[in-house]
């Protein structure tokens, strides 16, 4: 087994290409901007915040439903470019939404749009990357991958909100679009090796690689079905909270800039937990 040491020199090339690619997508950028949007939408357009909301949850179903299929083409034809290609099509939709020009429809077809371009910019791949590269690790490297969210959780509404609140929402959406097209080349050129070469790895590293069942054989066992209810639960807790934090603070008298520097709370302690997480699996049974 690698150690520590050997396992971080070799693997940290797809262990920042996950943490730039989770940072950029849309769990992170987007997720965490949605309330931003809320309110300048509402003066400019006067959509209610239900017809709002059920943009963001149309997003969000296209993900449920899409993710099985990102999946398997990752499977068959490996994540460098398909991310890349994500990341480049997630982009251009950030520049779309600069656009509206008021009928609720045409917002609804380009968060749809969005959501099924965006399908591998989540952790799908890149945590799979991860895992094929740590093992002893593997605990802290997917913390510290997914600590993005978190860095995005905090800057995202601490700086969009009051940027928007003096530029423009669409100006706002154009600087996301910029954000992610820097970070796709430099995501594609750090995943030239997204698995571990086979004159690189070990006896166990390759036994490790090679366990695990067939979709076939999961769906059959309960305590598969039993932590997507877990992962479904939680979502739906989450996606009720995130988008209506910000609108909510300022509805409570708040200035943009307060709203967004106290909606940044949330991602501090997204990635405090998320590295503190990664470190207790590697020590501990995580159930």
């Amino acid at each position: 087994m690698a150690t520590t040491t050997n396992e971080f020199a070799k693997g940290w090339p797809v262990l920042l290409a996950s943490f730039i690619g989770i940072g950029v997508g849309i769990t992170s950028l987007a997720y965490y901007s949605n309330g931003v949007w809320v309110i300048p939408w509402q003066e400019e357009f006067g959509w209610s915040r239900a017809q709002i909301g059920l943009g963001q949850g149309l997003a969000a179903l296209v993900l449920v439903v899409g993710s099985p299929f990102a999946g398997s083409m990752i499977d068959k034809y490996g994540l460098r470019n398909l991310a890349a290609l994500s990341l480049l099509l997630y982009g251009i939709g950030y520049f779309l939404f600069s656009y509206m020009n008021g009928p609720i429809w045409l917002y609804y077809l380009i968060a749809l749009m969005f959501a099924f371009s965006a399908l591998l910019t989540t952790p799908l791949g890149f945590t799979r990357s991860i895992n094929a590269w740590f093992h002893k690790n593997r605990g802290l490297a997917l913390g510290l991958g997914m600590t993005s969210t978190g860095l995005g959780g905090f800057l995202v509404p601490r700086y969009l909100t009051p940027y928007v609140a003096e530029n423009g929402w669409r100006s706002g959406y154009v600087a996301m679009f910029v954000i992610v097209m820097i970070a796709v080349p430099l995501v594609w050129l750090l995943l030239k090796k997204e698995v571990p070469p086979a004159d690189e790895a070990t006896e166990e590293d390759k036994e490790r690689m090679l366990t695990g069942i067939t979709l076939k054989e999961a769906v059959k066992q309960p305590v598969f079905w039993m932590i997507a209810a877990i992962f479904i639960l939680i979502a739906v807790a989450i996606l009720g909270l995130i988008p209506s934090f910000i609108p909510l603070l300022q509805d409570a008298g708040m200035t943009p800039a307060q709203a967004g520097k106290l909606a940044g709370v949330l991602g501090l302690s997204v990635m405090a937990g998320r590295i503190l997480t990664g470190f207790l699996i590697d020590r501990f049974f995580a159930p």
